[in-house]
């Protein structure tokens, strides 16, 4: 067992890097070979997909910490046997020393990079599939978490496999996310949309019911949409079209704008 403890806790780090890569394939319901969306050049005229699939990777790389500012142990306990370990204690300052006097070489241990600790990388596949009039949608996503090597310190991402309903409008959301954390433990989750306003939970149930609890989480956000280009508003006014909801329905039917 590696252990790796920061002694000054900071909201800052020593470095490190962050890398997302990832690839969006939509089907269309209009022409799209020369689509550009909300673009003015293009004749303002909107083309809602049929369905999408994306795959990407997620949190590619590590966070570096101050050497002067960690203490680190390589633990060895193939030979150990502890059976009071419930009444050992520790200074919170220095709880790497636990252990310490069952070592001969505390500075050697699996992990190489002491300093360093791998975020944590997952993949992620979704698809998205438009059901019924550019308004009732279904999501399909599976997220895996990269599991973290011997010889390394990180976290590994949960993984999980949602199916998710929703409706969508103009000025109103809902999307309810049936999930199974690690595959295998079913939760339920919501997400409601007032004009900007979003709220939603992933883990619904664990928050209103008594519960095994895997988990908790609950996210806010606010949204200001551009429903056109400026150019586009004054355009559209003039033939008396500036409906986005008449656009939508206009589109999937392959009667789009020009």
């Amino acid at each position: 067992a590696d252990l790796m403890y920061s002694n000054n806790q900071k909201i800052y780090t020593k470095g490190g890097l962050g890398l997302d890569l990832g690839f969006t394939y939509q089907k269309m319901l209009g022409e799209a070979a020369s689509y550009y969306p909300n673009s003015y050049r293009n004749g303002c005229r909107y083309v809602p997909y049929k369905y999408k699939i994306g795959i990407s990777i997620i949190d590619i790389g590590s966070v570096k910490f101050d050497p002067d500012n960690t203490r680190y142990v390589g633990y060895e306990f193939s030979d150990f046997a502890n059976y009071n370990y419930q009444t050992n204690t520790f200074n919170e300052d220095t709880p790497t020393d636990i252990f310490i006097n069952q070592e001969t070489d505390p500075s050697n241990g699996q992990v190489k990079k002491t300093d360093r600790i791998r975020l944590p990388t997952f993949v992620s596949i979704q698809a998205d599939y438009n059901l019924y009039a550019s308004k009732v949608y279904v999501n399909a996503t599976l997220i895996h978490g990269m599991p973290v090597s011997s010889n390394k310190f990180g976290i590994r991402h949960v993984s999980s496999l949602s199916v998710a309903p929703r409706f969508e409008s103009k000025w109103f959301d809902f999307g309810l996310a049936l999930s199974m954390y690690e595959y295998q433990y079913a939760q339920l989750g919501a997400s409601l949309r007032f004009a900007y306003f979003t709220i939603g939970s992933d883990k619904l149930v664990d928050l209103l019911m008594k519960n095994k609890l895997y988990g908790s989480d609950i996210y806010v956000y606010v949204k200001i949409p551009f429903f056109y280009h400026p150019k586009c508003k004054s355009k559209l006014k003039k033939t008396g079209n500036y409906d986005p909801q008449k656009i939508k329905r206009r589109s999937n039917k392959c009667d789009a704008y020009n």
